[in-house]
């Protein structure tokens, strides 16, 4: 207020008399005072302590206060909300006597809790104390939150920071002016002095030579077309440094429509190209060393669809490499084997547990086998997405394997064989010159000429003769039962054994129908061989006080458990046995199954026993044939 009476008066002063008198006279006509309360706009005067000396009526009223409570507190405790933000600058004016104008402050009123509300504000100093100080006077405009010249500075001075945290610099070419203008960013992009004149050639300059031409070419379209452009170059900095940027720009048009300027950005993406290019070295190394093996590889997305594949000989291929890619497993296998394959996709991507197949497959170079590992990639976030297969050609070893099993049914059949031969001859020719010794004997030692030492020689050989026959009678039955093949499994079973508990003294419960009936030759062999075979490893490894046998014929199988309560078999173990590595007796017994198209299971428990379940498949008529034997 006092700045404005000096000039006042010292124009009244220079003014003609007449003038002078005119003026004099309406100020004392108006009241300053009461001009000041009742002026519209807020207006308020603060001592040097910043103590309300003066307040507009409306600034009052929109507070929720009359005069009388105002005059003499401070804006802090009539305004708590505000007391941050305003009181330093009061202090500042009343201190120093500088202005500061055009600023915003934000808060609620006691009239309004809870509704923030925005004013436009100015503090100037209004008339200094004797301690130096300054009393100040305030002009405030309420304004809303929504107005962009009140959010404009705080905008643009949050725009400064995120780009600053990004590492953007921003650059404007004012074609009216002729001036160009770049950010303190862009001045440390280019690694430049901030008192460098900002310039195209001074930008073009700094350009890889080997861009310089990119950079024009784009330069020369964005000039006649208009359009934004986005491209990255290459920089080299004074300091020999290369950086990587990202240029970007659009056209500033006046009201008429007419180009005013350029805009734009320039981002430096060092790390981010770096981190991209090795990413794709990383890429090109995979794909080659992927693209060397024989395997076949490919990337399945959720729904089965193959987004990568990678092989060196396409004859193990289901299609030309071209018409896989972007194509579902369901199209490119045929219904039957989809059924398996699909549920074992989902499988791996619900629990993240790799899994394993094996199976046969028509390809490009003909009927092969393969052995597939289904992986799951994880994601960023750690849950598999996409499935990684690696499919491995394993014929050659199909086929091996295929001749190995069936030269050791060859073998098994041959020693079958050899034992049904050696049975036999024991059974017809042993055993009956051993009778005809024992009737000899017994012939001599009824002989009244022979003495009685004699006699008690003859005798003993007599009983010597007679263990020979027994155990050439067990001998043939272990070898070849002449009942397995006279009177049919049941019962050869059931002869081996009593003949087993009696040797042994592990008593065997079997639960065999009564009348089972009569299998072919090789299903009885196959059977009672597993039978045998189990009951000796419980005599040998168990120690089981008792086991039982269980045959069952159901419709089109039969099925036989053998189980024992003895010491069992660890899980380490019994993987030993069964690849041979401890024998070849359970190796036999797996042979013997599979050559039958049957399956043979053995469960095992340390210190529970164990179980061996033999499961083959019959035909019906043969089945029929058994039941009417």
């Amino acid at each position: 207020m006092i700045r404005h009476t000096v000039p006042i008066k010292a124009s009244v002063n220079r003014g003609s008399p007449s003038r002078k008198r005119e003026r004099a006279k309406w100020l004392d006509r108006i009241d300053l005072a009461s001009f000041f309360v009742r002026a519209p706009a807020a207006l308020v005067l603060l001592d040097p302590d910043l103590k309300i000396l003066m307040v507009s009526e409306s600034l009052a009223e929109s507070c929720g206060f009359s005069l009388r409570q105002i005059l003499g507190k401070t804006p802090s405790q009539l305004v708590p909300s505000i007391a941050s933000s305003l009181d330093q600058i009061l202090k500042r004016v009343a201190k120093t006597g500088r202005a500061r104008l055009n600023f915003e402050i934000a808060g609620e009123l006691p009239s309004s809790p809870g509704v923030i509300r925005y004013w436009q504000a100015s503090c100037f100093p209004a008339a200094r104390s004797r301690d130096g100080r300054f009393a100040v006077g305030v002009i405030s405009t309420e304004t809303s939150n929504t107005n962009p010249k009140s959010l404009m500075p705080r905008l643009e001075s949050r725009l400064r920071e995120v780009l600053d945290l990004a590492r953007v610099g921003t650059w404007e070419s004012n074609f009216l002016t002729g001036h160009d203008v770049w950010s303190h960013q862009l001045y440390e992009i280019f690694g430049l002095d901030s008192d460098t004149t900002a310039s195209y050639e001074i930008f073009r300059g700094l350009i890889h030579p080997d861009d310089r031409e990119l950079l024009d070419a784009c330069r020369a379209r964005f000039l006649a077309d208009h359009l934004p452009f986005e491209l990255p170059l290459r920089v080299i900095r004074p300091d020999g440094d290369g950086r990587v940027i990202r240029c970007s720009g659009t056209i500033v048009k006046t009201p008429e429509g007419k180009p005013a300027g350029i805009v734009g950005l320039i981002q430096d993406v060092t790390d981010q190209f770096q981190a991209e290019h090795t990413l794709r070295e990383d890429e090109a190394r995979m794909d080659a060393l992927l693209g060397s093996i024989d395997e076949v590889v490919a990337e399945l997305d959720a729904d089965g669809v193959v987004l990568k594949l990678w092989t060196r000989n396409d004859e193990l291929l289901v299609r030309p490499r071209e018409e896989i890619i972007g194509t579902s497993s369901e199209q490119l296998l045929c219904a039957e084997f989809h059924s398996t394959w699909r549920p074992m996709l989902k499988r791996v991507l619900q629990t993240g547990i790799s899994e394993t197949l094996q199976y046969p497959l028509k390809v490009r170079a003909g009927l092969r086998w393969f052995r597939s590992n289904i992986t799951p990639i994880p994601s960023v976030d750690g849950h598999p997405h996409s499935l990684c297969v690696l499919s491995r050609d394993i014929t050659t070893r199909k086929n091996t394997e295929e001749t190995l099993h069936q030269l050791s049914i060859r073998l098994l059949t041959i020693q079958d064989e050899e034992h049904r031969r050696t049975a036999q001859f024991l059974h017809e020719a042993t055993a009956q010159s051993l009778l005809a010794v024992k009737l000899n004997l017994r012939a001599a030692a009824r002989s009244e000429s022979v003495n009685d030492d004699t006699r008690n020689n003859l005798l003993d050989s007599l009983d010597l003769v007679e263990g020979a026959m027994q155990e050439i009678r067990t001998l043939c039955y272990v070898l070849h039962p002449p009942m397995l093949d006279e009177a049919g499994l049941a019962a050869a079973v059931r002869w081996y054994v009593k003949g087993f508990s009696e040797r042994g003294g592990i008593p065997v419960a079997l639960d065999v129908a009564e009348h089972f009936g009569r299998l072919s030759r090789e299903h009885e062999t196959m059977i009672f061989r597993v039978i045998t075979e189990s009951l000796t490893n419980i005599h040998r490894h168990s120690a089981s006080p008792r086991a039982e046998i269980r045959l069952r014929r159901e419709d089109r199988q039969v099925t036989v458990e053998i189980q024992d309560w003895g010491r069992g078999i660890s899980p380490e173990r019994l993987v030993a046995m069964e690849s041979g590595a401890l024998g070849v007796g359970i190796v036999g017994m797996h042979e013997r199954a599979e050559h039958l198209g049957g399956k043979l299971h053995i469960s095992s428990q340390p210190g529970h026993g164990t179980t061996v379940r033999v499961v083959l498949p019959v035909a019906a008529d043969v089945l029929s044939a058994a039941a009417t034997a």
